[in-house]
């Protein structure tokens, strides 16, 4: 998935510049200045525009050079947010849709490993609940599973508090 993230930062404009505009929104201002609803018969339409003179102004040494390279060759000064936020919106899609298509299935996968493992630890003691413990290791690169059998009374326990 980070290869992926990568490939989408490199390969759009769009993916970019919102990942710092957002930073450069939180950090310095918003920097929409002009904003405007309209209703077509079919939908609402939005017009975000932001000046990139006032972007780079002063706050040059804020965007990464790349970023300052593209804005520098935009047609026109006032650049429309609309349709690069709809852009990064179709890209967020697509990542949405390749995680469904690849991380879904091993979730089910690993869904049915711990039912498994939980019918299997309740068959041996069944006034037991199975809790399952998730441990990174050292570099945080992988994580361990454990599947305990927790007496039920030890769990009843911990969820009381003494009334004050």
């Amino acid at each position: 998935m980070p290869t992926l993230l990568h490939k989408l930062y490199d390969e759009y404009f769009s993916y970019r510049f919102l990942c710092q505009l957002r930073n450069y929104t939180q950090h310095y201002e918003c920097p929409v200045h002009t904003f405007h609803l309209s209703k077509t018969q079919r939908r609402n339409v939005a017009t975000l525009i932001c000046d990139r003179r006032l972007l780079l102004k002063d706050k040059a040494d804020f965007w990464k050079d790349k970023i300052i390279a593209e804005l520098s060759m935009l047609p026109k000064d006032e650049i429309d947010l609309y349709s690069i936020i709809t852009e990064h919106v179709n890209l967020i899609n697509k990542i949405r849709q390749l995680l469904n298509v690849h991380v879904s299935p091993l979730m089910e996968k690993a869904h049915r490993f711990l039912a498994q493992l939980s019918a299997e630890a309740k068959s041996v003691n069944p006034l037991g609940s199975p809790c399952v413990f998730i441990k990174w290791n050292e570099t945080n690169e992988r994580i361990s599973f454990t599947l305990e059998l927790l007496p039920q009374y030890r769990i009843q326990e911990s969820g009381n508090t003494p009334s004050q």
